[in-house]
């Protein structure tokens, strides 16, 4: 799938240098079931409150990428898809901080925004999947400043493979973190595996 992939971190004067703007999200998220369904088809008027419920600590960033070996938002400078290859068959993770949560990094994509890789707690009891404020904010943001509305329902890829994510509701009390949900593990026959002994998490996805 990735021919090729190389990290590079932003320096603290590129991050001040960036325009400040305001990101408008959404403050619910869908729970009506949305595979294949269009952009068009969602009502507005359909959405309800969601929030998980999380341990008070969640693993710190640094925390987060030194146990996967990748610094979450990370520009990906080089991204090279051959259809002849096949998609990574395991994607491997790590039982993160003093609660074991399994987390997973994966390259993101969005239109035509820059790849980055991204941190997803891994969470079956989501039914969706979910994109943190500063992922939105990156994505969305652009690069000319000004006022930028982010959809209540929008279709990534993740690793390559296609994924319809909502981005975290502002009230939510794990707004700082994205989630990797049930819809995209049954979209693609994924099966979770996680070592408490060896603090290593796998997912193993089927035949596509």
């Amino acid at each position: 799938m990735f021919k090729s992939l190389q990290r590079s971190q932003p320096t603290l004067r590129s991050v001040l240098a960036v325009p400040r703007r305001r990101i408008i999200l959404p403050t619910s998220v869908i729970l009506e079931p949305s595979i294949g369904i269009t952009e068009e088809e969602f009502d507005p008027a359909d959405v309800v409150p969601f929030d998980l419920q999380l341990p008070p600590s969640s693993p710190t960033s640094a925390l987060l990428s030194a146990a996967l070996g990748c610094t979450n938002l990370t520009k990906v400078e080089t991204y090279i898809e051959e259809v002849s290859m096949p998609l990574a068959h395991t994607v491997t993770g790590a039982l993160v901080g003093r609660h074991h949560q399994p987390y997973f990094y994966f390259p993101v994509s969005v239109h035509d925004c820059p790849l980055r890789f991204v941190h997803f707690l891994y969470a079956p009891v989501s039914p969706y999947t979910l994109l943190a404020r500063d992922v939105c904010e990156l994505l969305y943001g652009g690069e000319d400043g000004g006022d930028v509305t982010v959809p209540t329902f929008f279709r990534a890829t993740l690793g390559g493979r296609m994924a319809e994510v909502r981005p975290v509701p502002v009230n939510a009390r794990f707004s700082g973190i994205s989630v990797l949900g049930a819809d995209f593990c049954l979209l693609h026959g994924a099966v979770a595996m996680l070592d408490y002994n060896t603090k290593v998490a796998k997912l193993v996805f089927g035949q596509e």
